[in-house]
């Protein structure tokens, strides 16, 4: 069996200037603006194709943990984004979202690699599937280019979440998040637990110590929690400003903004 080609990078550059979009999603959303955005570059760069369905619900609920905004907020700052031209504004009314930017500026990755940068996909409304597009542009199989990959990927998840119920019914485990309780008792545990299964589902993590991961995310739970708190009781409140509107096509802007 075919290795399936990897399309996932570990960095992306962060350049320094910015142009449009961060003093728009700053002014309207403040720093949530700012991390939502970089986080997003950051998810699309470890997502298979530089591609995410927010279609699949596990997929749009693990985006909103991921940058810590609500719904409506999320739903906002990518309609923003797509007028922006940040990231493909016909794509995102079907709820993908692709950023040409971001592949472009990984390009010297897949070169090194002598490998193909990933395409642009289409979106079959039809059939409500994700169409892969080959280097001939060219319309690939239905949701992957290689039937392989897409029963391999299938299996491995299917196996990942076998091993996370097996776990999640296991009695130390059930005893383990009951002594959390007691000692994040200003944590909502019950959810955090939730995230934790979802992030370890849907990331597909192969966990040596799962009760080590649960702690150190009850851990970082916490900071982020003391950091939001910080952040309400010393910031000012601003008033309310007049809606910006955005005309697109007068500057070519890149993911660093």
């Amino acid at each position: 069996m075919a290795r399936p080609v990897k399309q996932t990078v570990d960095y992306f550059p962060h350049y320094c200037d910015s142009n449009k979009t961060i003093p728009i999603l700053e002014n309207r959303y403040g720093n949530d603006g700012y991390a939502f955005w970089f986080k997003l570059l950051e998810l699309l760069a470890k997502t298979q194709g530089h591609f995410y369905d927010c279609n699949n619900t596990l997929h749009w609920e693990f985006l909103l943990t991921k940058t810590l905004v609500k719904e409506d907020t999320a739903n906002n700052i990518l309609d923003i984004l797509a007028n922006l031209g940040k990231i493909d504004s016909e794509l995102w009314q079907s709820r993908v979202i692709w950023c040409q930017n971001l592949v472009e500026n990984v390009a010297d990755v897949y070169k090194r690699r002598q490998a193909e940068t990933p395409h642009r996909p289409s979106y079959d409304l039809q059939k409500h599937m994700i169409i892969l597009v080959n280097a001939d542009n060219n319309a690939g199989k239905e949701g992957v280019s290689d039937n392989r990959n897409r029963q391999s990927k299938v299996k491995e998840s299917k196996v990942n979440q076998s091993k996370v119920e097996s776990i999640r019914n296991d009695k130390d485990f059930l005893n383990y998040q009951e002594e959390l309780h007691k000692e994040f008792n200003e944590l909502d545990i019950d959810e955090e637990v939730r995230k934790f299964y979802l992030w370890w589902e849907e990331g597909r993590k192969q966990l040596k110590k799962p009760k080590l991961a649960l702690r150190n995310w009850m851990v970082k739970a916490r900071e982020i929690k003391k950091e939001k708190n910080n952040g309400q009781t010393g910031r000012p409140k601003q008033k309310r400003r007049t809606p910006i509107t955005v005309i697109r096509g007068h500057e070519p802007l890149g993911p660093e903004d």
